[in-house]
């Protein structure tokens, strides 16, 4: 298997200074043959709701096999 998950729900986005925040709402990560790997998903960077700017979340997930996705997300407080 040389193929690797896909992410679902990754999008970048917009929102207001001091809303909620989660970077893992609503997305999922599916491979060919596992299935949902969801719960494998690592997220790294961070995002401060209390201070306007553009912030990158670097999300990656790999399957058993070693295929690794990474996506990067945008983040823009204002």
């Amino acid at each position: 298997n040389a193929v690797a998950p896909v992410f679902r729900g990754i999008e970048d986005i917009t929102i207001k200074q001091y809303s909620m925040f989660f970077a893992l709402m609503d997305v999922v990560a599916i491979d060919d043959l596992e299935g949902d790997v969801t719960e494998r998903i690592e997220v790294s960077g961070t995002v401060n709701i209390e201070v306007k700017g553009v912030y990158e979340l670097v999300y990656s997930v790999s399957d058993k096999a070693g295929n690794i996705a990474k996506v990067t997300r945008k983040v823009t407080v204002e």
